[in-house]
């Protein structure tokens, strides 16, 4: 009987801790004076009371910083504005000149035209406010175009500008999900008797596709396999991609001929370039599909995710 009556201590212990933590993300997260960083930390301690490696790996990479080779969440990359100093004969000089990119080789405009952010958020969270951050090109890149710019000057470095406004933007983004994160367990803790352990593994990864990942993730239904969406693209007029796409969401053959067999009536009167009646209804008939079966997916972002791929289809999202 004791041991019974400790048992039930402990439990209620626990719970009461799950609630705490919960609250602390949330005011954490409500204020601006708590460091980000603190936050992704509790999450760690969420996602293994949560058993959930999904939140883990998001937190830790947020923490540690993510590899060159990782895909990077939107947040963390945007197109790149490169400039550079120029030195020419008799002491010229030419400070913060705007490069053109398309003069580069389409492989090394690659490595410069986007930015990519993959420092630990430490980095940016106490990185300047008000001033613009440098990041330089590669100094082989440099060399390689020293006299491709500006006839009688060299290239002497280069780089990208990094706005301050873009890395404030990234502290927030991930302050805000990991806000809408935590709010979105605990609408659902009463529920399991504020006890995280018990919260459905279906739940928890809907509120990550929703909330951590901004509905541009899905998690695929048995497996739990996660699948980047958000570079996935259509190519003009190629129904095979856009077939292959849908089934990202979870849509069946049949679903997917539906779609085929309006493109082609649709072509008899708006031509491929224009999206003809018959696709419009099955986009707004395709909601009753949609997450059925295959993906763990809000129904609104899945119609978001299939309408943008449709109009790629026409050329009209491009």
């Amino acid at each position: 009987m004791r041991k019974r009556v400790g048992d039930q201590v402990r439990i209620a212990e626990l719970r009461a801790t799950d609630v705490q933590l919960l609250e602390d993300i949330i005011n954490g997260a409500i204020t601006t004076t708590e460091p980000v960083s603190n936050l992704l930390r509790r999450c760690l301690v969420l996602a293994h009371r949560l058993k959930n490696e999904n939140l883990s790996e998001w937190a830790s990479k947020e923490l540690n910083g993510y590899k060159q080779t990782d895909d990077l969440p939107d947040y963390r990359q945007a197109p790149a504005l490169s400039k550079g100093l120029f030195l020419g004969g008799g002491g010229a000089q030419i400070n913060d000149q705007p490069l053109s990119l398309h003069i580069l080789e389409p492989e090394h405009r690659a490595i410069v035209d986007t930015l990519k952010l993959c420092q630990p958020i430490a980095a940016y969270e106490s990185g300047p406010k008000k001033e613009n951050a440098l990041l330089p090109w590669p100094p082989t890149l440099t060399t390689r175009y020293q006299r491709a710019f500006i006839q009688g000057y060299a290239l002497n470095r280069a780089w990208q500008e990094i706005p301050a406004s873009l890395l404030a933007a990234l502290v927030d983004t991930v302050r805000n999900r990991v806000l809408g994160f935590a709010l979105e367990l605990q609408d659902q803790l009463g529920a399991v008797d504020n006890d995280l352990e018990r919260l459905p593994t279906e739940v928890v990864e809907r509120s990550m596709v929703n909330q951590i990942y901004g509905g541009t993730v899905f998690i695929a239904g048995a497996e739990q396999k996660i699948v980047q969406v958000s570079n996935i693209h259509v190519g003009l007029h190629d129904i095979t991609e856009l077939a292959d796409a849908l089934k990202v969401l979870g849509l069946n053959a049949s679903d997917i001929s539906k779609l085929q067999s309006a493109i082609e009536e649709d072509k008899t009167k708006h031509g491929e370039r224009s999206i003809g009646d018959n696709a419009l209804r099955w986009l707004k008939e395709i909601g009753k599909s949609i997450g059925k079966e295959g993906l763990k997916v809000g129904i609104d972002v899945a119609k978001q995710t299939a309408t943008k791929w449709i109009m790629q289809y026409y050329g009209l999202d491009m």
